[in-house]
């Protein structure tokens, strides 16, 4: 299985994710099964 990690800051959570919930359909045709989400104090833990 492929993966791909991205690392970004954002501003506004909330408004980014709205668009990313409304996305669904997109990543879905584009076969992303399950998007997972790090965030940056797991990464500083070493989860990853």
């Amino acid at each position: 299985m492929e993966h791909v990690l991205i690392i970004h800051a954002v501003k506004d959570y909330l408004a980014w994710k709205r668009v990313f919930d409304n996305a669904a359909s997109l990543r879905k045709e584009a076969g992303v099964e399950a998007p997972q989400f790090v965030y940056l104090h797991k990464l500083e833990e070493g989860v990853l």
